[in-house]
């Protein structure tokens, strides 16, 4: 009952990251509209102001809710994949290298051993200054009291509690830093970066504009061309030369 609510607060922070898609939902449907919702409205809009605007999108009618529920959820799909993209990248990155796997033993597993039986062995010893195995063995039977338990494997929890808030806080700086850097450079990692998703995803949306944005050029690239080349003043003929002049007359 007293170590509840460090098993609670343990298991918040430990556990798999299963409130980040509430998260991530709860974002996307910010002021109470849906993406969807949204992408609904703003096509239906451009559908209702524009006649050429429906044959562009007729293979996909983002004005209908299907559509838009599936556009949607492509934007979910590519913001989910930025922050497991990003999970790794940190994992990997803050991964400890494996010779700090036996000071990890040692600062756990060996604590709780050392504070619990081998500290009260070694002071019993100690103490006693000469080896008598009935009084350890009665030292053994204390430390087994309820009253010793408590006192040691409350010490322990004190400890792993305060040595998981500081590596806790330590990584969270390390993270917050690699985080910084990633956002100054996000142009070079579009795969971690948020908003660089969110532009790629708005950019399909717009890919059939775009599309017809190019053929328009290209049309105007070449009627250009054309109007150039009828513009040009007709070839003027070639003056008879002199010699060929004499020999006529």
């Amino acid at each position: 009952a007293i170590a509840a609510p460090v098993i609670s607060l343990v298991r918040r922070n430990l556990a798999p990251a299963g409130g980040e898609t509430m998260t991530l939902d709860m974002y996307l449907a910010e002021r109470g509209r849906s993406i969807a919702r949204s992408v609904q409205i703003v096509f239906a809009q451009f559908n209702n102001a524009y006649a050429e605007f429906g044959p562009l999108y007729a293979h996909r009618r983002l004005w209908e809710s299907a559509e838009a529920e599936s556009a949607a959820a492509d934007l979910r799909r590519r913001l989910q994949g930025a922050l497991d993209a990003q999970r790794a990248t940190v994992s990997e990155k803050f991964r400890p290298p494996v010779w700090l796997a036996p000071w990890r033993w040692l600062l756990t597993v060996g604590a709780a051993v050392w504070f619990i039986l081998l500290q009260p062995l070694a002071a019993a010893a100690v103490n006693l200054g000469t080896f008598q195995l009935g009084q350890l063995l009665r030292q053994v039977v204390s430390m087994l009291s309820a009253e010793m338990l408590l006192v040691n494997v409350g010490f322990v929890l004190m400890y792993l509690v305060v040595l998981w808030a500081v590596l806790r806080y330590s990584t969270y700086r390390g993270v917050a830093a690699w985080r910084r850097r990633m956002l100054r450079s996000e142009a070079e990692h579009p795969e971690t970066s948020l908003a660089a998703q969110t532009v790629e995803w708005m950019q399909s949306l717009l890919a059939p504009l775009e599309r017809r944005h190019k053929e328009l050029a290209d049309l105007a690239v070449r009627a250009d061309h054309m109007r150039e080349q009828l513009s040009l003043p007709a070839a003027a003929p070639a003056a008879t030369p002199p010699s060929a002049a004499a020999a006529a007359a």
